[in-house]
């Protein structure tokens, strides 16, 4: 289930058609859960974006008032308040968090937001600390390995928690859209220098 709407303005956004909740249509939470029970096949009930953090109040509405028990997965940009973690405790049980950009300057430069770096660590710590699966992304992107690969992976190996967790540098970044330095492919050198970094994360989650 796609949520319409994200907090974040990344200049390299594949969805920029979701980014905007007025563009979106409200949905009737009876109706939406009616539908989630009505799903037979359904084994999970994903919520992606846009980002589902903007829509938590009425995602977990309809969640109340969902029949059938299934598995509720949960993608996140990471760059939430502690307020929203806590509402998310006990009630997702797998999260896929994406930490976007290193500790520098580009959560603002590229996405237009301060402090993307201490809000999303922060928010991963809470994570990992409730009793779900965490997947943890970080999409290399052109010509960021220095400032925010490399930073994102070496703060990865040192938290205790990491070996619960499973994470990945990805590589299939596409430039829809994107001009300037994000205009283009990852180089094979980029390429091979994540093959290196997620060789050092899998020695440590085994994934």
């Amino acid at each position: 289930l796609a949520a319409v709407g994200c907090g974040l303005r990344c200049r390299f956004c594949y969805r920029p058609g979701n980014l905007n909740a007025a563009a979106g249509n409200e949905a009737d939470p009876v109706a939406l859960a009616r539908g989630i029970d009505a799903a037979a096949d359904c084994r999970h009930v994903h919520w992606l974006g846009g980002d589902p953090d903007e829509s938590l109040p009425g995602i977990l509405t309809v969640h109340r008032l969902v029949r059938i028990d299934r598995p509720l997965v949960w993608n996140t940009h990471s760059y939430l308040t502690p307020a929203q973690a806590r509402l998310l405790e006990g009630v997702v049980d797998g999260f896929v968090a994406d930490l976007k950009f290193g500790p520098g300057a580009c959560g603002e430069r590229l996405a237009g937001i301060k402090g993307y770096w201490p809000a999303a660590t922060a928010t991963l710590g809470r994570l990992a600390a409730f009793n779900s699966r965490l997947l943890l992304r970080h999409v290399l992107l052109p010509g960021h390995l220095e400032c925010c690969a490399r930073p994102v992976v070496d703060w990865l190996l040192q938290q205790p928690w990491l070996a619960a967790a499973a994470a990945r540098v990805l590589v299939q970044y596409e430039p829809l859209g994107a001009r300037g330095e994000l205009g283009r492919h990852l180089s094979a050198e980029e390429e091979a220098a994540a093959s290196l970094l997620n060789a050092r994360l899998a020695e440590r989650t085994g994934w």
